[in-house]
């Protein structure tokens, strides 16, 4: 039952004049919708299915009501339990084939969907990939509420979600290089990869963005030259091997060579550090 059928049931039952009975059934519909993320992937016993304490095939779980209608959780005891029914009686907790063991409270942490979403604390479960290898939560950032979501993946790339730690893949982003300013924008997340649409081709400026939780980014990139790239004024640099050379003062990196290149920006809570690596041939 979903929340919007639960509410027209409730309606129906109680939009004219009403008994007892139809006021249980109303607090009924409330708490199976309540318990239905708790429920959710645990099969209501049957008789044809085997229940494993290994947790191979159907699992060692399941829901069976006892005689006062309240529903319990089980878990079997032994593997290749066909036909065994759990105990209906309010005051067994335990016999050969099952223990009852306590659910949890659930959780409040839903799939994305579109939608309207309010005030407080918002967090969403999101595929990226839609196949299953890139989950992740994610942290609603945007300060105007009630607001409006519609896209997902546009308005994490607008910095109004916010991926949270641990996540499935780190987000990468492909950064324009194209202006004069190449914009580091890590859209409030704490570890990004980026990538350079285009090589560089010219004397440019790097700007770190959106670094309120970050602790790292990796920018991948393509220069054509020895052309000098100026960074920051917080940053503080080392070489690896023949990157190139750093002018500590002007705050400017000139390449050596052109080629494949690796920078990686580390914040330590007082000072970004920078390490450029490459060119990798």
């Amino acid at each position: 039952m979903t929340p919007a059928e639960a509410k027209d049931y409730i309606r129906l039952q109680l939009i004219a004049p009403r008994n007892v009975a139809q006021e249980f059934l109303s607090f009924d519909a409330i708490i199976d919708l309540i318990s239905q993320s708790i429920t959710t992937g645990i099969p209501t016993w049957a008789v044809a299915l085997t229940f494993n304490n290994n947790g191979t095939g159907i699992g060692a779980f399941c829901t069976f009501a006892d005689t006062n209608g309240r529903l319990r959780f089980w878990k079997s005891k032994t593997n290749a339990n066909t036909g065994n029914q759990p105990p209906s009686s309010p005051i067994i907790i335990t016999n050969t084939f099952w223990d009852e063991v306590s659910p949890s409270s659930g959780s409040a942490i839903q799939e994305w969907a579109a939608g309207i979403y309010g005030d407080g604390l918002v967090i969403v479960y999101f595929d990226l990939s839609g196949n299953g290898t890139n989950p992740a939560l994610y942290l609603l950032k945007e300060a105007t509420r009630p607001f409006q979501s519609t896209n997902l993946v546009t308005e994490i790339g607008t910095g109004k979600w916010v991926q949270l730690s641990p996540p499935g893949q780190i987000p990468l982003a492909a950064i324009s290089t194209a202006a004069a300013i190449i914009s580091l924008d890590m859209l409030g997340n704490g570890q990004m990869y980026m990538r350079g649409t285009a090589n560089i081709t010219a004397a440019k400026q790097w700007q770190k963005t959106g670094v309120a939780s970050a602790r790292r980014l990796d920018f991948f990139f393509n220069i054509t030259g020895s052309f000098a790239q100026t960074m920051d004024s917080d940053v503080r640099m080392k070489i690896n091997g023949s990157a190139g050379t750093w002018d500590s003062t002007a705050k400017t990196w000139t390449p050596d060579y052109a080629g494949d290149y690796q920078a990686t920006l580390y914040y330590d809570s007082n000072h970004w550090k920078l390490q450029i690596e490459g060119p990798f041939v």
